[in-house]
């Protein structure tokens, strides 16, 4: 073989190495390019984030109580205790508030339509002049689960003069169904009243003692008509 004939062949060789050098560098290349795309392609997965709303509140129920304390309470609720706390009876079945003064009625499961056959009535306002806080003022049952050593709804006014001999008739107001006479009796230092229908006990109102229990009565009934002695 001739001189030029070999440079030739070797210049061949050459270009032939170089060829498959780019070749394999634009695989390499469009491979990589290719990876990137379908990397960029992908959704990204980001993480779930669940908010928690800091200022729910989570309102734990009491254990019932059927007890009445003149002047402090009946059952779970007390008087002066902070109306929020009220939750645990779920929301009122009627509810009458104005000027930050509220009366709140919850039914019995075996009500009788709209009036009931057992009620729980609280009455509300604010603490004091600053306006940011509503508190218990009176409460009223009629159901006889309620009760005090013997005496709950159902028992004679005798009954109750006997457990409860400072009572005295404050008034009286038509009843509902029947547009007889209802009387109240309260104690006013001890801080309980009750309500009788034909010298039947109909229901139970526990308020602050040494009050008058018209302060807060009147305004749940405006009919009342106080004694006037």
């Amino acid at each position: 073989m001739t001189r030029i004939s070999l440079m030739i062949l070797c210049k061949f060789v050459s270009f032939v190495a170089k060829l498959n050098i780019m070749r394999t560098f634009y695989w390499i290349l469009s491979t990589c390019i290719f990876a990137v795309s379908c990397k960029k392609a992908e959704p990204e997965i980001t993480p779930e984030i669940t908010s928690i709303d800091s200022t729910s509140v989570i309102v734990e129920s009491p254990k019932p109580q059927t007890d009445i304390v003149p002047g402090e309470k009946i059952g779970n609720i007390e008087i002066g205790m902070d109306s929020e706390k009220l939750q645990f009876l779920g929301t009122p079945d009627l509810s009458d508030a104005a000027m930050g003064k509220a009366w709140l009625t919850w039914y019995s499961a075996n009500s009788e339509a709209v009036s009931g056959k057992y009620e729980l009535n609280v009455f509300t306002n604010y603490k004091d002049d600053e306006m940011k806080q509503k508190v218990v003022r009176l409460i009223r049952v009629t159901s006889p689960d309620f009760h005090i050593d013997s005496v709950s709804t159902g028992k004679t006014l005798a009954t109750i003069e006997n457990r409860f001999p400072k009572i005295r008739y404050t008034g009286g107001y038509p009843y509902d169904k029947t547009k007889e006479s209802v009387e109240l009796y309260d104690d006013q230092d001890g801080g309980i009243a009750f309500e009788f229908l034909n010298d039947s006990c109909i229901g139970i109102i526990v308020h602050p003692k040494e009050e008058d229990v018209s302060k807060y009565y009147r305004t749940f009934r405006p009919d009342l008509v106080l004694n006037d002695f």
